[in-house]
């Protein structure tokens, strides 16, 4: 991402410092969050993007806002749209995934629900029109989007474009059917996961597309796609706002709209704003831009911890009756809730994801290179890479976490096409080895019952020259030669059975504590 050095203008009057307050008002939380963001001039995404410390604007992208019906509105919903791609750290959790263009259309269908619950808790509080209007064709299923984590949205949205390859999906958009596979679940009904709030009157909560096909239990793609989003108030001239006490000087916004001469209303905004941020072709999703010396482990902590506290500061306010009891607020916790709480399987999937997302352009075997200086191997392609999955066989972890760890690497064959998973189990030695390919079927049951040795298998690894890209231990972490094993070139996640009571029981790797049932 190439930036330069800008100041913007976020005075009162200026059309950045109105959305800001915009912001303030009706999503504190965001506008926290925007606060923290260092904010940088970009020529690299249309309008705006993110990757959890940083956020890139256009300037041009900022033109075109003002040439719309309703420049503060627009540059609010941008301006959102960002702070909360960052408070859920999308960029960085979602960075591993297979179709990062998919894995943002997942992403940008659960933003823009927040911000549909957002919107109608203003109309409910009086507001006129949305305080964040969106463009016809934004992506907003909230009945799609409802009670999924992101990841569990992408897979649902990755599995139905492998199966609707019919032409008669194609939008035209560039989305490959992306979006539409996930529009054709219908019904773009407003159950966003707050019930609650999605009955305040959502009458005519612009923004939020399935409001208007509420009833319409399978609506089609193209008229998902091309119907009314019930933005035509959110467009509507200005931001004159009769927001009920919203005087922030927005009143004039009209004025801006004047710039282009284009006064209409969600099409002529809709061809004014092109490739715009929540819509199928707005992508907004940067790759995290780590400081010098410092790993992604230590970036994530550092923006989880940044997030943690803007989340922990919005909760005292509500329960100290100083904030809006806010239902996007609510959807954010529980978005996050949903990731840090990801059941382990789902977690060894996109683990999986990640570390072959990261082989996908590796030149050359690392090992025979290193071992014997040959370059071979060439990875200048698509093709996942190569796991390893070590499933520690001692009498000490229970079968049926064995049996679970089969069935995720079932899964994984049978979802991911890794170019191979090597599984081996392991007590005190090595007891199987097998190279398992898409097709394959994974054992349903693993040789082993004796003691807890480690080392031997990072030795197995290292002695078959096997070309990992990551591999995944389970096991319970007992065992008695942990001083003479050493931390591979390769990454490394132990799933730990038992009660994870010491943290400094795995000297190197990434630790999840398998959930017991």
């Amino acid at each position: 991402m190439k930036y330069t050095a800008y100041e913007f203008d976020l005075s009162r009057d200026s059309l950045l410092g109105r959305a800001m307050r915009r912001v303030q008002k009706y999503a504190p939380f965001a506008y926290m969050k925007l606060l923290s963001l260092m904010w940088v001039a970009t020529s690299d995404t249309n309008y705006g993007a993110t990757y959890g410390r940083k956020l890139f604007l256009n300037l041009l992208g900022l033109d075109k806002i003002k040439q719309t019906s309703d420049p503060v509105g627009y540059a609010a919903f941008l301006l959102l749209h960002e702070a909360l791609h960052a408070l859920l750290s999308h960029a960085l959790r979602l960075r591993g995934l297979r179709d990062q263009k998919l894995a943002n259309i997942a992403a940008d269908y659960i933003i823009n629900a927040m911000i549909a619950s957002i919107n109608r808790k203003a109309r409910a509080g009086g507001a006129k029109r949305d305080p964040f209007p969106m463009i016809e064709g934004v992506l907003l299923d909230e009945k799609l989007s409802a009670d999924h984590h992101v990841v569990k949205l992408y897979n649902i949205l990755d599995a139905k474009q492998d199966e609707e390859q019919d032409p008669a999906f194609d939008t035209g958009d560039d989305t490959d059917d992306t979006d539409d596979t996930d529009d054709t679940e219908g019904d773009t009904g407003d159950d966003t996961g707050d019930a609650t709030d999605d009955t305040e009157g959502d009458t005519g909560d612009t923004g939020d597309t399935g409001d208007d096909t509420e009833g319409d239990t399978d609506p089609s793609l193209e008229d998902l796609l091309n119907e009314d989003t019930s933005n035509g108030d959110s467009d509507d001239t200005g931001d004159t706002e009769g927001d009920t006490g919203d005087t922030e000087g927005d009143t004039d916004d009209t004025g801006d709209t004047g710039d282009s001469g284009d006064t209409g209303g969600k099409s002529g905004d809709e061809a004014i704003l092109d490739d715009f941020v929540g819509t199928p072709t707005g992508s907004d999703l940067q790759e995290p831009a780590l400081d010098e010396g410092e790993t992604l482990e230590e970036f994530d902590s550092s923006v989880e911890e940044s997030n943690e506290q803007i989340t922990l500061q919005e909760q005292l306010a509500q329960s100290a009756g100083l904030g809006d009891d806010d239902s996007g607020f609510r959807q954010l916790v529980k978005h996050r809730k949903q990731w840090q709480g990801l059941d382990w399987g789902s977690y060894v999937r996109e683990w999986m994801t990640s570390r072959m997302a990261d082989s996908w352009n590796k030149p050359v075997n690392i090992p025979t290179f290193v071992t014997r200086g040959i370059v071979e191997d060439d990875r200048e392609s698509m093709n996942m890479g190569e796991l390893g999955v070590v499933v520690d066989t001692s009498c000490s972890v229970p079968p049926s976490i064995v049996s679970e760890m089969l069935e995720a690497v079932q899964e994984a064959l049978d979802t991911l096409s890794p170019k191979a998973i090597h599984l081996i189990s392991s007590d005190h030695k090595v007891q199987e080895y097998q190279v398992l390919e898409r097709g394959d079927t994974v054992p349903e049951t693993l040789k082993g019952g004796g003691g807890t040795v480690f080392r031997r298998v990072f030795q197995f690894v290292e002695e078959e020259m096997l070309d990992l890209d990551g591999l995944i231990f389970l096991t319970d972490g007992d065992a008695f030669d942990w001083d003479q094993v050493h931390e591979p070139s390769y990454p490394v996640l132990w799933l730990h059975y038992e009660d994870y009571k010491d943290p400094t029981t795995y000297p190197f790797g990434q630790v999840v504590e398998v959930n017991r049932v």
